[in-house]
């Protein structure tokens, strides 16, 4: 409810401010309107800016369900001692197509819990760096996870998104 209030509040003193509901399943968020959302069977994708030349993905999280978490690392089940990586094979780095995002990290570099609303998530977050035929490159990039080992719910976050850890902490379950 406070959350609600503040929100409600600060639409009123700056419009610059608006947010949108954004809804997967049971859960709902409040996002900047601007923000734009693409809707696929297995999750959405948050869309927050822009999208680099090289990148291999634009700007952004996703909000990922049941058949994500359970093909999420490498054809198999999510693992909270592992990057999220759904394919079998080596992946583009997300910041430079030109490059592969492998090896992928043996350990975490932060672990903890997270709220997503009224819930605690396993919050992981792995710094992933960037390889030319297995040459590691300067380019690296943090992906963020919050996982609900019970709904089965998975936020993959690799663009270190402004306010996204806030925005989940007011979440809402229906």
């Amino acid at each position: 409810m406070i959350t609600a209030l503040t929100l409600a509040a600060s639409l009123l003193v700056s419009p610059a401010a608006a947010t949108k509901p954004v809804t997967y399943g049971k859960l709902t968020i409040q996002v900047p309107a601007k923000w734009k959302v693409k809707k696929y069977r297995y999750g959405l994708h948050v869309l927050t800016g822009g999208c680099a030349k090289r990148a291999a993905e634009c700007d952004g999280f996703w909000v990922l369900g049941k058949s994500a978490v359970k093909y999420a690392k490498e054809g198999g089940p999510y693992r909270l001692d592992h990057p999220y990586h759904p394919s079998s094979g080596v992946m583009y780095c997300v910041k430079d197509e030109r490059y592969w995002s492998s090896p992928m990290p043996s350990k975490p570099s932060v672990t903890g819990f997270k709220a997503i609303g009224d819930r605690k998530a396993h919050f992981t977050e792995w710094k992933i760096t960037c390889s030319d035929n297995g040459t590691p490159t300067k380019i690296t990039y943090p992906q963020r996870l919050w996982y609900l080992p019970t709904t089965k719910l998975l936020i993959v976050d690799e663009f270190r998104t402004p306010g996204l850890a806030t925005i989940l902490k007011g979440a809402v379950w229906s």
